[in-house]
């Protein structure tokens, strides 16, 4: 066993054949045991120790093979300028890195390999070596070492009468760096290095296939030309692929790992760390920490997890990809796609390149941004921001919309694209519904927009802009301004909401539309020509709504409206404003809901009912054939009315007056005036302290509840004047009446005009009459003739 040791600078120092321990001392060593089972301690500084697969470090048990000659194993060729006799074997004789030819005959001959892949002139080996006394065999014979069996081992090759090769077998060695930041040459998986704490930053260089930093060691570089598979420990770890396609697993600590060449899969683990795939299509995955991924040239993956994650790719490095489980990320420069593998809602944002976005089962949503980008929502309920350079979104499953970037037109078959609701942009766009199995919302927003609906029942707004509009078949909603192109409803019973101030002009006939809510500008409405009943709604402004032959409804709201029934029941609500109300064939329903309206009912039995609270002053003398009373105190008069009315007074103290037809007129509640004009009419004062007076014509007169005034006027009347103390006027031509509950226990009392004289007499069934004049007679139902007091008498 042979003892060595440096010198205190930088050495390099080789060992013997044999059992050697070597000793680096201080320097930056280079070590190689070679042969035998070696212990080599580099000491301090920078140390590099071969532990190679001839066993030469101590603690293993590695060793060579029996020694062969071997001259006598190896057959002849001709294909070697000198020798060509010999046999010959290929190895790296000289430690350049390339393989040499060796060649056996009457001498060992040599042709070192040459960097352009020839082999250099043959010399004589056996003259150029000098001899060394540890090797047990053939000690007095030159010797180098060489992989000339191809085995991935170092052999020895000894020249001598024969040529002597003994073939490395695989051994055990221990590696002890000590201080200083060593290097570890391992290509063998015997091998153990031995670190403690704080001896430096010590690294490992290996061509096997795999290897995992042990205790200490912070640095692992892989110098084979295959595949690669490399694991860190708990320090900060430098990981460095090569050539193949290599996996580096940095474990804990803040760790960097460099892929190199090759298809390599980068994950740093715990910690902030720092991962550079190289050339070659990667995957980076910064696990847990801070992380910072560089992809290099490729089509590269980035695993982003963390918020604090940052990826960098450069000019034409790939179609790169992000997948990530955040729930929002925006890609960064140089970055193609974007994919979330997480659970939940996401939000993800593109960047000025072409990319493709895919989200996830959640509720999404996706933009684009510049450039020509794909974008697929899965799942859920999707939103996607695009614009016109994008190709065809993909909404999948769930109800998602589609919005409109930028000023620039833009197209969408929301049908194709599996869309359910649209914005669109600032430009004029064309969102398109048709083949759509669901009703669809499309919102054009500006520009002058094209939109069309689907067969079920959409919502569709024009926005700013001149907009055409057309919803297909379907109970659609319209929302359009006066400054649309074009509306059509289609099939269905369709409505429509104007918006904005502009003065709209709509045939709802051509446009198939049954409903229009108007805006606030001064509005044309017509559906004259309309093949059912249609409903239209003023707002602000002074409106003209046109009905059609059906029974519609029309409501002027605020503003002076005027509205047309045409044929049908129709109902009018005139609003606010000074309204004018023409109700057209049909029996139509006209409400007032101001002091003051023009109304004219049309044919048919017309009913008018007040609504103004502070009571309304109205002339009935067109075609109304009822009216029906608001709480405040209502003026109503038909005297020119071209038919019998009904005038219902309703709350307040109403004065409601007939015309010269049976007229029915009731004061409801309130202290109220009821005139029936001529025509038999019917009058009932209801509750309050009425007065009720019959006109001409052959009346019927009811106080009902108050102090109540009757006045049957002429004609044959019957008056009742209810509960209360009541007051019964007659004068002479009066005619023949009849008053059915005259009660002097309750106050009523008989009122006649100053100086007017009467008879008392008795009718065929005992009653008492009063006669007034030549033939007017007031008939007391009830009251004997002995019974009358001439205190019941008052002069009026």
């Amino acid at each position: 066993m042979g003892i060595v040791s440096g010198t205190g600078r930088h050495d390099t120092v080789n060992g013997s054949a044999g059992d050697d321990i070597i000793y680096g001392l201080d320097g930056d060593d280079v070590i190689r045991g070679n042969g035998g089972q070696d212990t080599l301690f580099g000491g301090a500084g920078n140390d590099t120790l071969y532990g190679n697969s001839a066993g030469e470090v101590t603690g293993g048990n590695g060793t060579f093979g029996p020694y062969f000659a071997a001259h006598d194993l190896f057959g002849t060729s001709s294909s070697w300028a000198s020798q060509n006799a010999a046999p010959r074997m290929l190895g790296d004789v000289n430690g350049d890195g390339r393989a040499d030819l060796v060649a056996f005959g009457s001498k060992t001959w040599v042709a070192l390999g040459q960097a352009d892949g020839t082999f250099g002139p043959s010399f004589a080996a056996h003259d150029l070596f000098g001899t060394s006394s540890s090797w047990a065999d053939q000690n007095a014979a030159p010797r180098m070492l060489g992989d000339v069996n191809g085995d991935g081992q170092d052999d020895l090759v000894a020249f001598g009468s024969k040529t002597w090769v003994v073939l490395a077998v695989q051994g055990h060695d221990d590696l002890y760096g000590g201080l200083g930041n060593d290097v570890y040459v391992i290509n063998h998986l015997s091998d153990v290095v031995h670190e403690d704490e704080q001896e430096g930053i010590d690294e490992i260089r290996t061509t096997l296939n795999t290897y995992t930093l042990g205790r200490n060691l912070e640095n692992l570089t892989y110098t084979g030309v295959e595949y690669f598979r490399g694991m860190g420990n708990v320090l900060d770890n430098r990981l460095t692929g090569g050539e193949g396609d290599d996996s580096l697993f940095g474990a804990a600590g803040h760790d960097t790992l460099a892929g190199g060449l090759g298809a390599d899969t980068l994950d740093g683990g715990d910690g902030n760390d720092w991962l550079e795939g190289g050339a070659g299509n990667d995957t980076l995955d910064g696990g847990t920490g801070a992380d910072t991924l560089i992809g290099g040239a490729g089509n590269d993956v980035y695993l982003a997890d963390d918020t604090r994650d940052v990826v960098r790719e450069s000019v034409a490095g790939g179609i790169d990809e992000v997948r990530t489980t955040l729930t929002a990320y925006a890609l960064g420069a140089e970055i193609e796609r974007l994919t979330f593998t997480g659970i939940g809602d996401f939000k993800g944002t593109g960047n000025t390149l072409n990319n493709l976005i895919v989200g996830g089962s959640g509720n999404d949503t996706l933009t684009g941004g510049a450039g020509a980008d794909t974008l697929i929502g899965g799942d859920g309920d999707d939103r996607f921001y695009f614009d016109d350079a994008d190709a065809p979104l993909q909404g999948g499953a769930g109800f998602d919309t589609a919005v409109v970037q930028g000023n620039v037109g833009a197209s969408l078959d929301l049908a194709a694209c599996s869309i359910e609701q649209a914005y669109g942009g600032g430009g004029n766009d064309s969102l398109i519904g048709i083949g759509a199995l669901l009703g669809l919302a499309i919102n054009g927003r500006d520009g002058d927009d094209l939109i069309l609906g689907s067969a079920f029942n959409d919502t569709l707004t024009g926005g700013n802009g001149s907009d055409t509009l057309i919803a297909g078949d379907g109970d659609d909603v319209l929302y359009i301004d006066a400054d649309d192109a074009l509306v059509s409803g289609g099939a269905g019973f369709d409505t429509v909401h104007v918006q904005g101030d502009g003065n709209l002009t709509l045939d709802l006939t051509a446009s198939g539309i049954e409903r229009v809510f108007s805006g606030s500008g001064n509005d044309i409405l017509t559906a004259t020509g309309s093949v059912t009943l249609v409903e239209i709604n003023g707002a602000a402004g002074d409106d003209l709504l046109v009905g059609s032959a059906f029974d519609d409804t029309l409501r002027g709201d605020a503003g002076d409206d005027t509205l047309f029934g045409g044929a049908g029941n129709d109902v009018l609500v005139g609003g606010g404003g000074d309204n004018v109300l023409f109700g057209g064939a049909g029996d139509d329903r006209l409400y007032v809901d101001t002091q003051t309206a023009s109304l004219d009912g049309g044919d048919g039995n017309d009913t008018v009912y007040a609504r103004y609270s502070g009571g309304v002053t109205l002339d009935l003398s067109a075609s109304i054939e009822l009216f029906n009373g608001s709480v405040g105190s209502d003026t109503v008069t038909a005297v020119n009315a071209s038919s019998a009315v009904e005038l219902i007074g309703g709350d307040g103290d109403d004065s409601l007056t007939g015309g010269v037809y049976a007229d029915s007129l009731r004061g409801d509640n309130g202290n109220d005036w009821l005139d029936g004009g001529d025509g038999d009419d019917t009058l009932s004062g209801g509750n309050g302290n009425d007065w009720l007076c019959g006109g001409g014509g052959n009346d019927t007169l009811s106080g009902g509840s108050g102090n109540d005034t009757l006045v049957g006027g002429f004609g044959d009347d019957s008056l009742v004047g209810g509960s209360g103390a009541d007051l019964f006027v007659f004068s002479n031509g009066g005619g023949n009446d009849i008053l059915r509950d005259f009660n002097a226990g309750q106050g009523d009392l008989i009122g006649l005009a100053e100086g007017q004289t009467y008879t008392l007499a008795t009718d065929v069934s005992g009653n008492a009459r009063i006669v007034l004049g030549a033939s007017d007679t007031v008939t007391l139902v009830g009251v004997q003739i002995t019974a009358v007091s001439s205190s019941w008498f008052v002069t009026v």
